[in-house]
């Protein structure tokens, strides 16, 4: 009895957990030698080949880091406008039922 062919199912590079390995074990190599300034282990290029790769620009952060005092600025005033939004409903149903 012949066996049937079993198809072996190849998840896509980004799916598959050992590609992704594989990308953090390169890019960790790549950082020590540039990070030492030697020979790349992995791909053979040169310190200076590699410094030139780096981006020259800082890297631009958004959004900003707060400050330290700004969450509880923020939230004593959302808390005191909460605290007046439901001070005029209350007055406008206190207004309809009462008042003729």
């Amino acid at each position: 009895m012949p066996e049937s062919p079993v198809a072996i199912v190849m998840p896509p590079p980004y799916m598959d957990p050992a590609n992704s390995q594989a990308k953090k074990e390169n890019q960790r190599f790549r950082q020590e030698s540039i990070r030492k300034l030697k020979v790349c282990d992995h791909c053979g290029a040169l310190p200076h080949a590699q410094t030139r790769n780096l981006p020259a620009e800082q890297v631009f952060v958004w959004p900003a880091a707060r400050p330290d005092n700004s969450i509880r600025q923020d939230s004593r005033q959302f808390i005191g406008y909460v605290i007046i939004i439901a001070l005029v409903i209350f007055g406008l149903f206190a207004a309809c039922k009462y008042l003729p």
